[in-house]
Parts: C-alpha cells; structure tokens; sequence
C-alpha cells in the first residue's frame, strides 16, 4: 500500500467525510469526528468506539498505483469529549486509530 494521505469515505463514497494518514504498516489515524461523520452516525460527537462490524472506507488518492478502497476498522478510540481530564490536564481527544482490513 502505497501513498500516506487518505481519502475516509461516508458509507461507500463517493462522498468524503475528511481525511486521514498512514502512520505505520496497516495503521490509519484519524479523527473520531471524522469516522462519526464516515458512518453516517447523526452525532459527530458520539462517543460510542464503532464496532469491527462497522468498516470505514478510504481510498489514497496519491498512491503510486490505483488500488481501489479500503476497509479498516476501529481498534482505539478517543472520542471528543472536551471536558476529558487525563493526569489533571483537560484533553479533548478526536481521534481514531483504524487497522486496516
């Protein structure tokens, strides 16, 4: 798999809810705003972490080849929450990591 920027899909595209980036071999990171808005959730703020049975889709548009779309699936969650408190210091999360199908 070629190309770090990712295209995230909502639903099965051709639509995009934002983007996202490789960081490792089948790791994809995001935000949880944008995985909410990629399926189809009415809140983007849910909190509730997707489930494997919920796919996100995304394409690299800047991949060396055409590959098609992807498939990954939540596997960590830090929803936006701005009141989160982590050692005493308020963080406000929005992110997702999503491993790869």
């Amino acid at each position: 798999m070629r190309g770090a920027v990712a295209r995230v899909l909502i639903g099965e595209g051709p639509d995009v809810a934002g983007t996202g980036f490789l960081i490792a071999p089948g790791v994809l990171v995001t935000c949880a705003h944008v995985v909410n808005m990629a399926l189809g959730r009415q809140d983007k703020k849910d909190p509730a972490q997707p489930t494997q049975s919920e796919p996100v889709r995304f394409q690299l548009p800047h991949s060396d080849e055409d590959e098609g779309d992807f498939a990954a699936w939540v596997f960590r969650w830090l929803p936006l929450e701005p009141q989160r408190k982590i050692q005493r210091k308020k963080v406000p999360g929005d992110i997702a990591l999503l491993a790869i199908e």
